[in-house]
């Protein structure tokens, strides 16, 4: 007896979620499995507004392998996602927004959501203590189709007296 292959299924990528912060719906905001940070454009810090943004020492290694120094670090901005809240910190950077997905959400931010991915049932579960919201990445959410992060940053905290 011959035993038959399971169906090749597409690859989803990143995918994106809804997420408010403040009284401004950000829309499309990437999950993204490869980012060490949770990153903001400063473009959209000044759409948002009255957000502290403290200085920072820390050096990005982007893509390329040069470096840049972000524009600074936000703490605890409070991030809405369906009917749940979170405390996420983000890196905010001087550089161009992507108007369709203007905010990335990284390993820190699914460390503090608990993120649980079903890749098989194609499900994201949130989790905030004793409440979660799942979304069908498949269906729910969509997928962005024909697009690579072109930004994988690492970072580096210098100590204070190398500066």
């Amino acid at each position: 007896m011959q035993k038959t292959l399971p169906l090749k299924v597409k690859d989803p990528r990143n995918f994106t979620i809804s997420c408010t912060i403040g009284n401004c719906e950000i829309g499309k905001t990437l999950v993204d499995l490869g980012a060490n940070i949770n990153l903001m454009p400063l473009s959209v810090l000044k759409k948002i507004g009255g957000l502290q943004v403290k200085y920072t020492i820390m050096i990005l290694q982007m893509v390329d392998k040069s470096t840049k120094n972000p524009y600074g670090v936000m703490e605890d901005v409070v991030a809405q996602i369906d009917k749940l809240k979170f405390l996420v910190d983000f890196v905010v950077m001087e550089i161009g927004e992507d108007v369709e997905i203007p905010l990335i959400l990284g390993k820190p931010f699914m460390k503090t959501t608990k993120v649980v991915i079903n890749v098989d049932e194609g499900m994201l579960t949130l989790k905030d203590q004793d409440e979660e919201v799942t979304f069908n990445v498949f269906n729910d959410v969509q997928p962005i189709q024909g697009k690579q992060t072109s930004l994988k940053i690492t970072y580096e905290v210098l100590p204070e007296s190398s500066i």
